[in-house]
């Protein structure tokens, strides 16, 4: 049913206006012939079919965009679980303060008993950033856990002595 036999039926058209717009429509076909009516058919199948496949094409880069954003979320997660599972978790605060150079360029410090100091100097130790949190936060891991996390994201490793490798 098209939209003039809706707008017939709730009654926006009179019987008068009715009769009138039917009689415009096969004048429009009597002079357009079946060759007019052919292209207009086939005009409106082509435009029906480039709507359909922008439609596909964008839902395509919605579902590539939404496949991208989850793989980051579980990348971030599978860090974050690293970085928890083998940071120092106490016994490390003391009288020395490492300062070391965050991704906001701020420079933040960790107060560090003196054994801690030497680990982390001497390469045993990293700081590495935790992204599980939405402001900087920083963990203490050993050298292993911090070069996994370069392999992963490089950033999150913000003092490491020597390469990895």
């Amino acid at each position: 049913m098209g939209l003039f036999d809706e707008l017939k039926k709730s009654g926006f058209v009179d019987k008068k206006s009715a009769k009138q717009i039917a009689h415009q429509q096969r004048i429009e076909r009597s002079e357009k012939g079946v060759d007019g009516l052919e292209q207009e058919r086939a005009a409106h199948a082509a435009e029906l079919k480039k709507l359909q496949e922008e439609e596909r094409q964008r839902q395509k880069r919605q579902a590539d965009a939404e496949r991208k954003s989850q793989l980051e979320r579980e990348r971030r997660l599978s860090i974050a679980s690293l970085i928890a599972s083998q940071a120092l978790k106490e016994g490390f605060r003391g009288p020395r303060s490492f300062f070391f150079e965050a991704r906001s360029g701020r420079v933040p410090f960790l107060t560090l008993d003196l054994e801690v100091a030497r680990r982390l100097e001497s390469g045993t130790l990293a700081i590495v950033e935790d992204p599980s949190t939405p402001y900087e936060s920083f963990r203490l891991v050993p050298r292993e856990v911090a070069k996994r996390v370069a392999e992963l994201d490089p950033e999150l490793v913000r003092f490491a002595v020597g390469r990895f490798g």
